[in-house]
């Protein structure tokens, strides 16, 4: 058996994709998928006893509240739609809190689900992968060797932006949700090798879909401040850490709790803007191995073959689990990062040259090379056409955020 196959996973992506509110699209949808899998989904993932991890809403307040980004919160508040006041984040310390102190017990209702809205294939997209129709909309593509920028793209993804998530699945697909793959009594693609893993998402919950990227993103932070060597990074993530440490120590039904949650925030700012603490980069990387190991260590399985080989085979049940080892094998291979000159964000390098993040799947060329070029040649025009208007060239390189150096290239060739 050629053991270059083991463990390949195909990931396949039809489009189009679109967004419901609970509830709604089974009236279309329930011969494919029912109201009770995607109940199920949001349970299992926000409250399930039998989790190694305990209790996953209380994990999930947890991870909004060490989340480094300042509207995270804020965010989460506008999508629950519940909860519109400042103390959201006293509630979600207060949930902390209790599951610290507290025995644990159901918690799942004082964190808004029922109207998250239900990203899902529309019926005709479903349709084409239940009956193998053969066109356009029906793609996959092959993980490890295609989608190598998967985990840099899944970190771009905006928390609670829905338009930001219908981007990344017309490329990548949904991350986590229903697998269709996995219902062979739809599937045409049972016939393929069994060692393969198939990840097809017909639809999921977007507060499923949120509630594992809030901690991705988080996990992700780590990998960047360990591998950038950003000791200011590394600061914010471990003082971060302190101050919801602190107040999960806190009893919640404490008179003064509200001055100590003060006193404890203000000493977290002063400790970002000081940073000061030349061990957060260590502590950084010590969170990171203990995450990434815990994420990576369910997708690895031993399997005989036949013949009497044993192979190990790799196993992916989400997106989230396929980027988790795209992290892993990026540490263990020492490989680059940068920062895109077209968006800003980091991406792994594959070559010294490269500037932009990679191409995305089934595309040849960079989305983010394409777009730099074509804003670099509207600046281009407008600038030489501003320079027959008269305007000097600092006036231009306010209006159209170019360095006056490269303006004066552009005249220079112009003239040429």
């Amino acid at each position: 058996m050629n053991s270059n196959i083991i463990g390949n996973t195909m990931i396949y992506v039809i489009n189009p994709y679109e967004i419901y509110e609970h509830g709604f699209h089974f009236q279309n949808l329930s011969n494919f998928i029912s109201k009770v899998e995607i109940e199920h989904s949001i349970l299992e993932s926000f409250y399930d006893k039998n989790s190694s991890r305990g209790y996953t809403s209380y994990f999930f307040a947890k991870n909004i509240l060490e989340s480094i980004n300042d509207d995270t919160i804020t965010k989460w508040a506008d999508f629950s739609d519940k909860y519109y006041d400042t103390n959201l984040e006293d509630y979600l310390m207060k949930l902390v809190s209790k599951y610290w102190n507290d025995s644990p017990r159901d918690i799942l209702d004082e964190i808004p689900l029922n109207n998250s809205p239900i990203i899902t294939l529309s019926k005709e997209a479903i349709s084409n992968y239940v009956f193998g129709k053969e066109d356009n909309a029906v793609k996959s593509f092959r993980f490890p060797e295609e989608g190598i920028g998967l985990f840099t793209e899944l970190a771009k993804l905006e928390l609670f932006e829905i338009s930001s998530l219908k981007k990344f699945t017309k490329s990548f697909g949904i991350p986590i949700g229903v697998d269709l793959s996995k219902k062979s009594e739809y599937s045409t693609l049972m016939d393929f090798k069994q060692y393969n893993t198939f990840l097809y998402f017909g639809a999921a919950p977007t507060a499923l879909i949120y509630k594992e990227l809030v901690e991705y993103q988080n996990i992700f932070n780590m990998f960047v401040a360990v591998k950038t060597n950003d000791e200011q990074l590394a600061n914010k993530i471990y003082e971060r850490k302190r101050f919801i440490q602190a107040v999960s120590e806190l009893s919640s039904i404490s008179v003064n709790r509200s001055s100590e949650i003060q006193t404890f925030k203000r000493e977290y700012e002063k400790n970002i803007l000081d940073n000061k603490n030349k061990f957060s980069l260590a502590q950084c990387r010590k969170y990171l191995t203990e995450a990434i190991t815990e994420k990576v260590a369910i997708n690895t399985k031993i399997t005989d073959s036949v013949d009497g080989d044993f192979f190990e085979v790799k196993l992916y049940n989400n997106l989230f689990e396929v980027a988790y080892n795209q992290i892993k094998d990026s540490l263990l291979n020492n490989t680059e990062l940068k920062r895109c000159e077209n968006c800003g964000h980091i991406f792994e390098s594959t070559h010294g040259k490269q500037r932009f993040c990679s191409p995305l799947p089934f595309k040849k060329r960079s989305s983010c090379e394409n777009n730099y070029n074509q804003r670099l040649k509207r600046n281009k025009e407008k600038a030489l056409s501003l320079v027959e208007l008269g305007n000097s060239i600092e006036e231009i390189s306010q209006i159209i955020n170019e360095s006056p150096e490269t303006i004066q290239q552009w005249i220079i060739n112009k003239v040429n």
